[in-house]
């Protein structure tokens, strides 16, 4: 998963991308619900689309949906002149400044966002994202949580490429120098 991890990090999407903001973490009776709730890990989802349909993807823990993490995360991950679609919320209008062309949808509350044509392909890969996660593990740690989505990622990024995705991974752990384990248990770092 780390080899996976390292690998999508140098990848920058380009082209049309729908961007949206989603948690992983279960319920935390007597905390907070929602977003600040003490459990939850923040991550960015990003969707590169083509011809209408997702091409690539793109999630990446972030410390908080913040403007600064987020400017961060834009400089790091997407190309500039990228066409960016995102949801009205409030940290996302930092990709204004960003040089990408930025396009704001205003989202529909509640059970009815999740058939929202614009962004539908973005949940449903974070369903598809949750489905998986709990359908293979018992419980997931916050500090690995980068790894998990980046297992995903991976997946994802060559479902068209299935007869070679074991041989490709195989080249790339062989290139990928070694890490020793302390630091794989150690907290990741956060934008």
């Amino acid at each position: 998963m780390e080899v996976m991890l390292e690998h999508e990090n140098v990848k920058k999407l380009s082209g049309d991308i729908k961007i949206d903001d989603s948690y992983l973490g279960g319920v935390f009776v007597g905390g907070k619900r929602w977003r600040g709730s003490e459990n939850k890990t923040p991550f960015v989802v990003a969707l590169k689309k083509e011809n209408g349909m997702p091409l690539f993807i793109k999630f990446s823990m972030v410390n908080g949906f913040r403007k600064v993490g987020l400017m961060h995360w834009s400089e790091v991950h997407k190309t500039q002149g990228s066409q960016v679609t995102t949801d009205d919320l409030r940290c996302f209008s930092v990709l204004d400044d960003g040089g990408f062309k930025h396009e704001v949808k205003i989202s529909v509350k509640g059970s009815k966002s999740q058939k929202e044509s614009l962004f539908l392909r973005v949940h449903t890969v974070l369903g598809d994202l949750k489905n998986s996660l709990i359908g293979t593990y018992n419980a997931i740690s916050s500090k690995h949580v980068p790894r998990y989505l980046a297992e995903s990622q991976y997946r994802f990024n060559r479902r068209f490429n299935l007869e070679n995705i074991v041989s490709m991974l195989s080249f790339i752990a062989l290139c990928t120098p070694p890490l020793l384990a302390r630091y794989l248990t150690m907290a990741e770092k956060e934008w």
